[in-house]
């Protein structure tokens, strides 16, 4: 059974941190000259994508969805069953490939975290499409 208290808390956690990431996208220099400007802004995103994983993962085990390798592969699995879109489910495993890159700091996280900024809708579809899955789920039951 979809623990809904754990959905809808992870769904206000995503909702949290694009609100923060939307408006850190916006920073002037002053502000992003700042050294926690940067761990700060990565941690929102790391953040939003973690939740965004714990979600899948859960919907996933519950629904019966099968064996998942990782956090990429419950993403293709949400997509294939109708949590996600598909291509909404090939965004989301982009971003669990970023997340990886954030978490092991490679040379080009700190370019692709500026560039990502003016690009949040991803999570925003996420957060919609989950609350739509839920919402069909309670009308079934």
């Amino acid at each position: 059974m979809l623990d809904e208290a754990r959905l809808f808390w992870r769904l206000h956690a995503v909702t949290v941190e694009v609100a923060v990431l939307r408006a850190e996208a916006t920073a002037d220099q002053a502000r992003r000259g700042d050294p926690l400007w940067l761990r700060g802004t990565k941690y929102a995103y790391l953040t939003a994508i973690e939740c965004c994983a714990d979600v899948v993962q859960h919907v996933c085990a519950e629904e019966g969805w099968g064996r998942l390798d990782d956090d990429g592969d419950a993403m293709r699995s949400a997509g294939e069953h109708g949590l996600l879109p598909g291509d909404l489910a090939a965004s989301m495993r982009r971003l669990v490939a970023f997340r990886d890159t954030l978490v092991h700091r490679h040379l080009d996280a700190d370019d692709q975290l500026t560039e990502r900024l003016s690009d949040l809708d991803a999570l925003d579809a996420f957060v919609a499409a989950v609350a739509e899955f839920t919402e069909r789920r309670a009308g079934e039951g």
